[in-house]
C-alpha cells in the first residue's frame, strides 16, 4: 500500500509544483475537473489490472478453494468497471440528450464568495 501511495504522490507532485494559485470558483472548478480527467482513466486501468490478475490467479491456482477466490476477483472486478463505464456513459448520453450546458457558472458563484 506504501508504494502505491508513493507511486500516486510522484505522479502528482508536478500538478502541484507548477500549480498556479485558486483565485476564483472558476479556476477551482477548472482544477477539479482536470483532476477527475486524469483520475477516472487510471481508476478503470486498475480495475482491468484487477480483472487480469484474478485470471492469472485462477490459471496459476492449486486448488479449489484458490480458484473459488480468482472467480470472485474476476467478478467483482467485472461488475466494477461494469458499474464505471455503465454511469459516465449514462452521464454523457443524458449531457448531449438533453443538450446539457457543461459550462462553469463562474458568475454567479463567484457572486456568493466573500470578496
Amino acid at each position: 500500500m506504501k508504494k502505491i501511495l508513493a507511486a500516486v504522490g510522484v505522479w502528482a507532485l508536478p500538478a502541484l509544483v507548477f500549480a498556479q494559485p485558486i483565485v476564483d470558483a472558476e479556476s477551482l472548478f477548472v482544477r477539479i475537473k482536470n483532476l477527475a480527467n486524469q483520475i477516472i482513466p487510471i481508476i478503470i486501468t486498475l480495475t482491468v489490472l484487477v480483472i487480469i490478475w484474478g485470471i492469472f490467479m485462477m490459471v496459476l491456482a492449486g486448488g479449489e478453494d484458490k480458484k473459488a477466490k480468482a472467480k470472485d476477483i474476476i467478478l467483482w472486478g467485472t461488475v466494477g468497471l461494469f458499474v464505471m463505464l455503465s454511469i459516465w456513459g449514462l452521464v454523457n448520453f443524458l449531457g448531449r440528450t438533453l443538450n446539457l450546458d457543461t459550462r462553469i457558472p463562474t458568475e454567479k458563484i463567484n457572486n456568493l464568495l466573500p470578496r
